[in-house]
């Protein structure tokens, strides 16, 4: 059985444990155990491409998709400055490149994205810094604002609301509030 204390795992592992759990309680016939498996990694990535988030595993709290961000990644200077610790910065970059699996910027394990399962998702979405088309993303908006850079505007206003403290106290490294009179 899962619980909300298991590790995080990668989908393809799980998929072994839940065809496994399935089995037992035969939803899953046990005689077809790598049909099953197939059967059973179709059904996260169905999960993990989503469509409509309020409906997924994830989005009602049942379960917690996100991207691995390995351990002895060193969080970047800038963040630092800014007084963010290792996990936030941690989290910070998890729910930036989950922003990426939300737009289907992922490519599915042996998965037919024709299959209706993925319908509205049914294409490989790719990832480049700048420039939008079908099938392509762009990390950084060449216009206006994405979901990545509003996200970041509120983590920052949201810093810098922390710094303000009363008149002419310092509001973070080396920055002082200037009072309007």
């Amino acid at each position: 059985m899962l619980s909300r204390d298991d590790e995080p795992e990668p989908l393809a592992s799980l998929a072994t444990r839940l065809r496994k759990r399935a089995e037992l309680e035969q939803v899953l016939d046990d005689d077809k155990a790598s049909l099953n498996r197939a059967t059973v990694l179709h059904w996260l990535t169905a999960e993990a491409l989503s469509v409509d988030r309020r409906q997924s595993l994830d989005g009602v709290g049942l379960a917690e998709l996100t991207v691995d961000v390995p351990t002895k990644v060193s969080t970047p200077p800038a963040l630092k400055r800014l007084g963010l610790n290792d996990d936030e910065a941690r989290d910070l970059a998890r729910l930036l490149l989950d922003s990426l699996r939300l737009a289907a910027a992922v490519i599915p394990p042996e998965e037919d994205m024709k299959d209706p399962i993925f319908s509205t998702r049914n294409i490989v979405t790719q990832v480049h810094q700048v420039g939008t088309e079908y099938g392509l993303l762009s990390w950084s908006p060449s216009r206006g604002m994405n979901r990545r850079l509003d996200y970041l505007t509120k983590v920052l206003s949201a810093l810098i609301r922390s710094w303000c403290l009363p008149r002419g106290r310092l509001l973070g490294p080396g920055m002082r509030m200037i009072p309007k009179f």
